[in-house]
């Protein structure tokens, strides 16, 4: 089964155009193997990506870009309870190449595991393929990687690290029988989301009007009245899902001012993600924090309707 994969310079790049084909899965698994003794990557900031999506042509990463997955699935193991030894005594059915994240401890191993497939997985199912294989392992896999467009960091010898890779043999996946056996019912709709776009625009306006209370101010997110603490001392000692926590707090956030009565706005919400992102490196400088304020904003206001 041939290979498709695209590679992205570092999580800031939304480019399609470096796209790289394989023959076999042994040609995949022989180039993971050479990147996994790379020191060129002391950290996985420096790293580049990659991701088992095909994109339509010159388009951008994004999921409405995504055609299929190139013959490939990988998972993401951040909770795995056990020694390195006991990985393949866990996972024992299929084949695949098995590789340690950056945030990996030799007491606390992380990794991700590449199955190869017997077919590609075309974009209207890979939601059903991930959570059937999420099911097939146990359902201890990142749930951010259902996302279609995800991307992964390369293997590397990382710094301060337990770097490590081996390859357990088994049966080659076949994505289609795998559907069969987890079967995938989609998330129920709430009365809100069914409702038309204009009704659902008519209710947030007036849910907004509600909100009268602007009897708070803040200078930063360490003054911030909406802000939960401990939400930020768990994000300041994260290895890794950075960004999907930088979105809980911005939930959290928004929540927090709507019940307060306070009608914040996703420019406010902005200035205190930035003045965390200043605080804790600076990662996100290029990130559209105002849209996915908003999100977060929509998120809260649907819950309450």
């Amino acid at each position: 089964m041939a290979i498709s994969l695209t590679i992205f310079d570092s999580i800031y790049d939304n480019t399609t155009i470096k796209r790289m084909d394989y023959e076999s899965f042994e040609e995949f698994e022989s180039v993971l193997y050479r990147l996994s003794e790379s020191t060129k990557y002391p950290t996985k900031s420096e790293a580049p990506l990659i991701s088992p999506a095909i994109y339509l042509p010159d388009t951008t990463r994004a999921n409405d870009n995504v055609v299929a997955w190139g013959g490939f699935g990988i998972l993401d193991i951040d909770n795995f309870n056990g020694d390195i030894k006991d990985i393949e005594s866990k996972y024992e059915r299929f084949k695949y190449i098995c590789y340690s994240t950056a945030s990996s401890t030799i007491h606390e191993p992380r990794f991700r595991l590449v199955f190869p497939l017997t077919t590609n997985v075309n974009k209207e199912n890979i939601k059903h393929f991930w959570f059937a294989l999420n099911k097939e392992i146990g359902g201890i896999a990142d749930a951010q990687t259902k996302d279609l467009s995800r991307m992964y960091y390369i293997p590397a010898q990382y710094k301060n690290s337990f770097n490590f890779i081996f390859t357990h043999d088994g049966d080659i996946m076949n994505p289609n029988e795998l559907m069969n056996t987890h079967k995938y019912i989609l998330p129920q709709e709430s009365f809100y989301e069914r409702l038309p776009k204009a009704i659902q625009e008519g209710l947030r306006k007036h849910r907004e009007s509600s909100l009268n209370n602007k009897n708070y101010s803040w200078t930063g997110y360490k003054d911030c009245p909406f802000i939960n603490n401990k939400q930020i001392e768990e994000y300041k000692v994260l290895n890794d899902g950075w960004y999907y926590k930088l979105y809980q707090i911005m939930v959290s956030v928004a929540g927090n001012a709507v019940s307060k009565g306070y009608p914040i706005t996703a420019k406010e919400i902005e200035f205190i993600i930035r003045d965390l992102d200043a605080d804790t490196g600076n990662w996100y400088l290029k990130r559209p924090i105002d849209k996915e304020a908003d999100r977060a904003i929509e998120f809260v206001f649907r819950k309450n309707i």
